[in-house]
């Protein structure tokens, strides 16, 4: 299998999700007291880490996944859900959205997941969060930026703004 760039899927802008693209990885393993052997394992990268939280800037990657085993995880992803790297990937650190989260401000799917587990968002979340960092961007406060991402614009009466571009997957 021939390598390829070690992050082909990196986002070109910060609007829309795009769909991940399954790379293989060599991996090795091996039984206690048995040689080793190599195999690959194939991934669903998108923003150059894996759905299953690999940073896929550590390896190179193939993407021939002919007959390659998936990652369970990777494969057990909900069809057009975002990660937390998804979302810093708008330009929010990862304290900002925990901070949007703990404030109720962005809603993942389990709001209370605990520590080490990743925080899934659904397609409307997403699309509160590109709200969210578009108008926290231009200088609107995160209170107002994300009442405006929940009431389709509304600042307040008679006040809207529109996000250029927008663009989610759903």
């Amino acid at each position: 299998m021939g390598g390829v760039a070690a992050d082909p899927t990196v986002a070109a802008g910060v609007t829309g999700l795009p769909e991940p693209v399954w790379l293989a990885m060599p991996r090795t393993r091996g039984i206690k007291g048995e040689a080793p052997h190599r195999d690959w394992v194939a991934h669903a990268i998108r923003n150059g880490h894996g759905l299953c939280g690999l940073n896929a800037a550590r390896f190179t990657w193939s993407s021939d996944v002919t007959g390659v085993a998936r990652c369970v995880e990777c494969g057990t992803f909900p069809a057009g859900y975002a990660t937390s790297i998804d979302i810093t990937m708008l330009g929010l650190t990862y304290r900002k959205l925990d901070w949007y989260c703990r404030k109720g401000w962005i809603r993942p799917d389990d709001p209370h997941p605990g520590s080490g587990t990743r925080r899934l968002f659904p397609p409307d979340e997403y699309e509160a969060a590109v709200w969210i960092a578009r108008l926290v961007g231009a200088g609107v406060s995160p209170d107002a930026a994300a009442s405006a991402a929940r009431c389709g614009g509304w600042l307040a009466a008679g006040v809207r703004v529109t996000v250029d571009d927008l663009v989610v997957v759903s």
